[in-house]
C-alpha cells in the first residue's frame, strides 16, 4: 500500500470518528455552555462544503468522510441550541450567510468552489472555540478528544493533500492543526482548573 492511500484512509478514519465525542459530551452533558455555537455553524457549512466538493469531484473519501461529519456537527448544533442557551439570532444570521455563500457557488461559480469555500470557512472555525473558553475560563461540554482526533485528522488530510498534491487539503489544514491542538490544551487547563476549584469549594 502507498503512502498516500494510507494517509487517506487515516484521514477518512478520523475525520469520522472526531466528531463521535463531541457528540456524545454534548448528549450527556446538562448545559454545555463552553461549546461555541458559532464554531458549530462553521464546521456544518464547512463539512456540508466539502461533502458537495467530494461529490461533484467523485471523491469517494472525501465525500463519505464529510457526510458523516456534516451529520454529527448538524446533531451538536441542534443539541447546543437546546440545552446551552445560545445566542439563537448570532447562529441564525451565521447560517444565513453561509448559506447564500454555498448558494452563490452552486448558481455562480465552478463547482470546485465548494472546495475552496469549505476551506476557507475550515481554517477559521475552531479559532471561536477557542476564544469562547479563554474569554470564559471553561471546558464544560467541550470534548478534548474530539479536538485531539481533530488535530490528528488535519495532519492526515495535510499529509495526504501534499502527497496528491491538492492545495485544497493542504492549506486549511496548516491552520485546523494548531488551533485544534490549542483548543485541546485549553481544555485540559480549564478543566484541571475547574476541578481544582470544585475541590476546594467542597473542602470548605
Amino acid at each position: 500500500m502507498e503512502p498516500k492511500e494510507i494517509f487517506e484512509i487515516l484521514a477518512v478514519f478520523l475525520t469520522v470518528v472526531y466528531s463521535v465525542p463531541q457528540v456524545v459530551k454534548v448528549y450527556l452533558s446538562n448545559s454545555p455552555k463552553a461549546v461555541s455555537g458559532i464554531t458549530t455553524v462553521l464546521m456544518v457549512f464547512s463539512s456540508l462544503s466539502m461533502l458537495l466538493f467530494g461529490f461533484f469531484s467523485a471523491n469517494i473519501a472525501v465525500q463519505s468522510a464529510y457526510l458523516f461529519l456534516f451529520l454529527s456537527n448538524l446533531v451538536v448544533l441542534l443539541l447546543i441550541v437546546q440545552k446551552a442557551g445560545v445566542n439563537k439570532l448570532r447562529i441564525s444570521i451565521t447560517s444565513i450567510v453561509f448559506a447564500a455563500g454555498l448558494a452563490c457557488c452552486a448558481l455562480f461559480l465552478p463547482k470546485d468552489t465548494f472546495g475552496y469555500f469549505g476551506g476557507i470557512v475550515s481554517s477559521f472555525m475552531v479559532i471561536p472555540q477557542g476564544f469562547k473558553m479563554i474569554r470564559q475560563r471553561e471546558a464544560t461540554g467541550v470534548s478534548g478528544l474530539s479536538y485531539l482526533l481533530m488535530a490528528f485528522a488535519s495532519l492526515s488530510w495535510l499529509a495526504y493533500g501534499h502527497l496528491t498534491e491538492n492545495m485544497l487539503l493542504v492549506l486549511p489544514n496548516l491552520v485546523v492543526f494548531p488551533t485544534a491542538a490549542l483548543v485541546y490544551i485549553n481544555v485540559l487547563k480549564y478543566r484541571s482548573a475547574n476541578y481544582f476549584y470544585q475541590s476546594v469549594k467542597t473542602t470548605r
